[in-house]
């Protein structure tokens, strides 16, 4: 029974440093597939061949950016990808936390794939899957990629609005009230449709103290600066509670602060585990 452990640990690590070999993304998540397919239900016995797959996993979920920026490319590749992170999940090729892990990249991938269907559909068919969508995001957690792409869709949902038809105005007030607090969008583009989208439709949208001060936070240039203002103004607010709302604002101000610093950089990495541990010892979330 070892012996054949042994055998099949390293023919999947073989098959994943193939599927690697490949220049072409598809072409990569094709042989992952195949191999998850073949093996799915094997016990890997070997530690570093499930790191190996993980860190393969995390590269290829990382790379599909490029499915949404490239022109011209259709979203066959995204399809792979979600049929492989929900397959991964379920699979003995990865331990517990990695298995958990891989199923939140998969969650991520199947909102982004709602979304690219949605891109595709008449203007009230677009209209009811983003307010679809929006609904099933609360709790999640997201990030830049699925950040750009709903926002293209918010964006064009606005900009494409009819005045004369009353009822998508409704519809769409209700979608855009729901993004602007919305994991699926960073703090940012949550800011743009209170202040500027909203509006335009005569919805008036009072933000409370907190994010008034998390926005000016925003407009600090240097990443350093922006990390510790955060840090005080959470340190302010030691024992005080904010609304849902202004929670999720936190979140996606903090995601998208933290995505955007270097980490290998000893103080910033210092100021940024201090920021979460005041977050983890504090009453704000």
């Amino acid at each position: 029974k070892y012996v054949q452990d042994m055998l099949n640990t390293l023919a999947v690590e073989i098959a994943i440093k193939s599927a690697l070999a490949f220049a072409d993304y598809g072409d990569q998540l094709d042989a992952l597939l195949d191999m998850i397919f073949q093996y799915k239900e094997i016990r890997v016995v070997d530690q570093r061949v499930q790191g190996l797959f993980f860190d393969v996993l995390k590269q290829v979920f990382a790379n599909r950016v490029g499915q949404y920026t490239t022109p011209g490319l259709d979203d066959t590749n995204i399809d792979k990808l979600a049929l492989l992170l929900l397959n991964a999940s379920e699979s003995t090729l990865l331990n517990t936390a990695q298995q958990t892990v891989t199923e939140s990249w998969g969650i991520i991938v199947t909102f982004e794939q709602m979304t690219l269907n949605a891109l595709k559909l008449t203007y009230p068919a677009q209209l009811s899957n983003a307010l679809r969508i929006l609904r099933s995001a609360p709790g999640k957690t997201f990030d830049s990629v699925t950040y750009n792409l709903f926002f293209s869709l918010i964006r064009g949902i606005f900009d494409n609005r009819s005045p004369a038809d009353a009822a998508a105005i409704e519809t769409l007030k209700q979608a855009l009230t729901l993004a602007a607090s919305s994991p699926l969008l960073s703090f940012e583009q949550q800011q743009q449709i209170k202040t500027t989208m909203l509006p335009a439709l005569g919805v008036s949208v009072a933000a409370s103290p907190f994010e008034q001060n998390m926005n000016i936070i925003l407009q600090t240039p240097d990443a350093q600066s922006r990390i510790t203002q955060l840090a005080q103004l959470i340190n302010q607010m030691r024992g005080q509670r904010i609304d849902p709302q202004a929670q999720t604002a936190l979140m996606s101000l903090l995601q998208q602060l933290i995505g955007s610093l270097n980490l290998e950089d000893a103080v910033i990495k210092d100021l940024v585990t201090r920021l979460l541990s005041l977050l983890q010892t504090g009453t704000l979330l």
